[in-house]
This record gives structure tokens, sequence and C-alpha cells, in this order.
């Protein structure tokens, strides 16, 4: 009997859900409210607002929970704005579990307490953490609020104890680029993969990002002929708060509601040809 490493298990289960297109991985954007104000945020501050208002009940993120898993979705990713601010959030991830799904969840991490990296512990098969500097002082300029830096820090302590897989990242700005080393060495301490986003994404809205907030120059956006292989629309797709699926959370259109048992349908809509050609026009990595 043959056996695959698990990198390798992935890799083949990614090309299988591509040429079959199914939604093996999606992300649940629970909500846009976040405890942070990082000036390079994507979510531009106009969503938060009104998206708060079309938030998705419990019940609502059940049934699209129960209607990704009939699909064939085998990762589930919860994340935001901030996920932890969303009541509620351990009982699905927990119900997402209780269907088969891996979870994950992506988090500042500001607010997990000894409890909830507990329960994290039960119902979450990773936590993936967003590490803005080592310094309190870059902290601060990065994420809007100093006041957290520990908090964070300890919750990364926290979840070590209790056994909670980690992945670490970092958004390379000028107001963190110099402490990089430092986060690669931290991250190396607690044994967990870090990786550094070095491509901003533009915010949902089409704004750039202040090129003042940016280490280096900004981009210009390379031509492409061909679509990202990063199964976007044929494997991996994303949900809106308010209960919109669309191709990826870095971009916002086309987007459809999603009602009882229609996520079938509406994902035979993200397959097409031209949905894919304008998926070129607007992915932020291309």
């Amino acid at each position: 009997m043959r056996i695959l490493s698990s990198s390798a298990f992935r890799e083949k289960l990614a090309r299988a859900a591509r040429g079959k297109r199914f939604p093996l991985r999606v992300m649940l954007e629970l909500t846009y409210s976040c405890n942070f104000r990082c000036p390079h945020c994507y979510i531009p501050p106009g969503y938060r607002a009104a998206y708060k208002k079309r938030e998705l009940s419990l019940a609502r993120f059940r049934d699209i929970i129960d209607q990704l898993a009939a699909a064939g979705c085998l990762q589930l990713g919860f994340t935001g704005g901030e996920p932890l601010l969303k009541k509620g959030l351990f009982s699905l991830l927990r119900h997402a579990k209780s269907r088969g799904m891996e979870t994950y969840l992506c988090t500042n991490a500001s607010l997990i307490t000894s409890a909830a990296a507990a329960e994290l512990k039960r119902c979450c098969d990773k936590v993936d953490i967003t590490i803005p500097a080592m310094s309190r002082a870059a902290f601060g300029k990065v994420t809007g609020v100093p006041r957290y830096h520990s908090k964070v820090f300890r919750a990364v302590k926290l979840l070590k104890n209790h056994g909670v897989p980690l992945g670490l990242k970092t958004c390379d700005l000028k107001a963190n680029h110099r402490e990089l080393q430092r986060i690669k060495a931290f991250a190396s301490k607690v044994g967990a993969p870090w990786r550094v986003d070095t491509e901003h994404i533009p915010r949902l809205d089409g704004t750039p990002l202040p090129t003042e907030l940016l280490c280096g120059a900004a981009r210009p956006p390379a031509k492409r002929r061909s679509c990202p292989s990063c199964g976007a629309a044929d494997s991996q797709a994303a949900i809106t708060p308010a209960g919109e699926i669309k191709l990826c959370v870095a971009v916002d259109a086309p987007k459809w509601k999603i009602g009882p048992a229609t996520i079938k349908m509406l994902w035979r809509r993200l397959g097409r040809a031209r949905l894919k050609k304008g998926l070129l026009l607007r992915c932020p990595a291309l």
C-alpha cells in the first residue's frame, strides 16, 4: 500500500477538487467587525457598519455549513474581521466538525482566554494568528491598538500550552519591516510555521492602500492570460457575513446571496468562463 505524506495528500486532493469542481476549501467571513484598527486592512471602514446590520444569525450560518458539507467542502476557515467577536463562534466550529470538516480559525488572538484556548482545542484543527510586530511601539503602529500587544503573545502561549496547532503570519509593512527576523525567531521558538505576506491586498471597494504604509513601492499588476492556480472558483471560495458567496476573500464581486439549498447551483455559476476572466482583472496576486 502506497503511503502519502500529509502535504502530498493535500496536493492530490486539491488537484482532484479543481478537476471535479467542488468546494474543497471555503472561507467563512463571520463578521467584518474588529477590535484592531489596522490602517492597511483590506476591509473598508464603511463595510463594517453596513455589514453589521446584515450579519447572518447562527441558524443561517449553520444551514450554510450544512449546504457546504453536502456540496463536498472538507476544509472550512472562520475569519473576519475578528471572528471571536461573533457570538456563538464555538458552536459554529463544533457544528462544522460534526459535519466532518477540518476547521481553522484566522484571528488576531487578542480575545483568546484560557477558557477559549481549551474550547479551541476541542473544536478547531488549527489557529492562524497574525503577529503584527514584536515591540509594543511597532505593534501599535501596525494595529492602532498598542494595548493588545501583551494579550496577543499571551494567547500564543495559552494555545501552545493547550496543544492547539498554530500558524503565524505577518504582513510586511514599513512599521514592522525591521522586526521580521525577530518574528521569525519567535515563531521558531514556539514551534509554529510562519509566513510573511509581501503582496498587499487593495481594499474591497477597489481603493489601493496608502503607499506610505507599504514596504517598498507598490508594484503594477502583472499581465496574465490564465487563471491563477489557487483554485478560486474551482475548489475555493468565500462567503461574506451577509451570506453571499464570492470567488475569494480579496475579490468582492460578483457575489450572490445564498438561500436554502442554493450553494450547489451557485457553485456552477462560479465556474463560468467569463467570471474566471473577470477574476484575472481583480485578483490582487496577479
